[in-house]
């Protein structure tokens, strides 16, 4: 059998190129620096991309701050028109109409039915009303005792009411876009707004957009104010049911009532001087998952408060999803709460300052005032 000399210099490279590293503190080293930098990179990614989606939020509630400026001014300048100038209905509603009453006449001086000839009286009439309505609505509108509410203003955020029902509004009444009747013999505006809002809309769904000032309902919550601070005994159950009478049922109302002035402060007002406010939440939605998001904090956090009281104040945040009644069930009980408060407060106010009647209808008259 041949000898075969062994090269040990081979074998020794093959053990070096088969070491077991598991425990060489050289290669931990590098992979350390190395997880380190990857994860510092990560860091800086994530950093760097919140930078930059703060400052995209930042730059679209700019523009959004801006828009709101600019459908404010479109309104007093559409108003002002209306109410200075008697603004009637534009030109080519007048052509478009003169020309449907010449054609009624027309027809009317052709016939000899009875039945056609009343058929076409009435016709004459409606067409003759809506004209005057149209004008009377914007006249309504432009008002600035009655006229719109601030509900319809946008918040100049990018969540939330955008304004586009107020420059739908604003668009319309200052007739900007073009009149036709529909199939059912009905005038409708269609038009598109600076902002690109699309709209085609009839003279009552107009009205159903537009939201009022609530006066009267001002005004009965002031009753029952001084009413029950002009007693000496207070009677919480009693105020409480009165105020539930005079919060409205109907959504448009409610957006009035809620974003317009209840004496001397608004809902959202109501909510920043209400201090027991936070706590009562807690206790009435701290399991609604709509508004305790974070499972890792027990109740409602300062966050999430802070969320909540955008919502309650803005039917169209996104966390209603568009639905207007979800909305208003979740602020009535809230209105109650806070406006009873008032009330109680109004009431230790006075009675604990122990004023004469004169006094009191002083201090009646300046909050009412207000």
């Amino acid at each position: 059998m041949a000898k075969t000399n062994v090269n040990t210099s081979l074998i020794q490279g093959a053990a070096a190129a088969y070491k077991n590293y598991d425990n060489d503190p050289s290669v931990y080293k590098g992979l350390d620096q190395g997880i380190q930098s990857f994860n510092k990179s990560l860091t800086e990614n994530a950093q760097a991309q919140a930078k930059q989606q703060a400052l995209d939020i930042k730059a679209r509630n700019k523009i959004a701050k801006n828009r709101q400026r600019q459908q404010d001014k479109d309104w007093e300048k559409t108003t002002k028109e209306v109410r200075e100038s008697g603004k009637g209905l534009s030109p080519q509603y007048r052509t478009m109409v003169t020309e449907e009453l010449e054609l009624l006449q027309e027809q009317l001086y052709n016939t000899d039915d009875k039945n056609v000839e009343a058929e076409i009286m009435g016709r004459l009439q409606e067409i003759t009303q809506e004209s005057g309505d149209y004008v009377n609505m914007f006249s309504e509108y432009s008002d600035e005792e009655i006229g719109m509410s601030s509900a319809m203003d946008a918040n100049g955020t990018i969540i939330g009411n955008n304004g586009k029902e107020k420059e739908i509004i604003t668009h319309a009444m200052g007739q900007k876009g073009v009149w036709s009747t529909n199939d059912e013999g009905k005038k409708i505006h269609y038009g598109i707004t600076d902002s690109g809002h699309e709209y085609s809309l009839t003279k009552e769904q107009m009205d159903e957009m537009f939201v009022r000032k609530t006066p009267e309902l001002n005004n009965a919550f002031t009753k029952t104010y001084s009413k029950a601070t002009n007693r000496s005994k207070w009677n919480r159950v009693e105020v409480e049911t009165e105020i539930k009478n005079i919060i409205p049922k109907d959504i448009n109302q409610l957006r009035a009532f809620t974003s317009d002035k209840i004496m001397n402060q608004n809902f959202a007002e109501m909510l920043d001087y209400d201090s027991t406010f936070e706590s009562e939440v807690n206790d009435y939605l701290n399991n609604d998952p709509r508004f305790d998001t974070n499972k890792d904090t027990p109740g409602i956090d300062k966050t999430e408060f802070e969320m909540m009281k955008k919502a309650v104040t803005d039917p169209f945040h996104p966390i209603w999803n568009g639905d207007k009644d979800e909305w208003a069930e979740v602020v009535r009980p809230l209105l109650t709460e806070r406006l009873t408060n008032a009330v109680e407060n109004g009431h230790q106010e006075v009675n604990g300052l122990n004023m004469s009647i004169e006094d009191k209808r002083e201090f009646y008259k300046n909050y009412s005032s207000n």
